[in-house]
């Protein structure tokens, strides 16, 4: 009898054993933390609207860019390359960035995409220019994302909006002036 109940007291400590043994081997995998994590994630909502929730990202951004220049403005957006070579005429760079064409014209960089050859985005660098940062932190509120670009070796912050977004790039983190300012179509 004793004999009896010892094997089945065995064979449920291998059962147990088997079963852990298989629970541990079918839990998911952690993966990988991934290379880019945000630093600050964004506040929650207050009472006040800034302009950024009650305008589109492409107004927000023509007003961002229009002390730089009057005549370059979203207005690009969607537009051929041929279209803007008519406006503009011929561009001081051409080149390919990320798998399309880009063409710049003094501080402004026009990307096409590869597919319509359509400009998707618009890049202006503004570290030589007058661009206020001041003004543009105050229109833009707090960022929904913030990371080091490590491609690039530039800070990033980034603010979505449904029409697109806007992106501000820096040298750093501490970095008082925006090198860069970009928006990207969605439409």
């Amino acid at each position: 009898m004793i004999k009896k109940i010892l094997g089945m007291l065995f064979s449920i400590g291998i059962l147990t054993s088997c079963i852990a043994e298989e629970q541990d081997q079918t839990l998911p995998i952690k993966q990988a933390e991934k290379a880019v994590k945000p630093v600050e994630e964004k506040q929650p909502p207050s009472e006040v609207k800034s302009a950024k929730e009650i305008k589109e990202g492409a107004e927000i951004f023509n007003e961002l860019i229009a002390p730089l220049h009057e005549e370059i403005d979203t207005s690009y957006l969607n537009e051929d390359k041929h279209n803007v070579q008519e406006r503009l005429g011929s561009p001081d760079e051409t080149g390919w960035f990320e798998g399309g064409e880009f063409l710049r014209y003094g501080v402004f960089t026009f990307f096409l995409n590869p597919n319509t050859n359509e400009v998707e985005s618009i890049a202006v660098e503004t570290n030589k220019t007058a661009f206020d940062q001041q003004n543009a932190e105050e229109m833009l509120g707090t960022p929904d994302n913030r990371f080091w670009n490590e491609m690039d070796n530039l800070w990033s912050e980034i603010y979505e909006f449904e029409d697109g977004k806007i992106t501000l790039e820096k040298d750093s983190v501490e970095a008082n002036q925006v090198s860069y300012i970009w928006f990207e179509n969605r439409k």
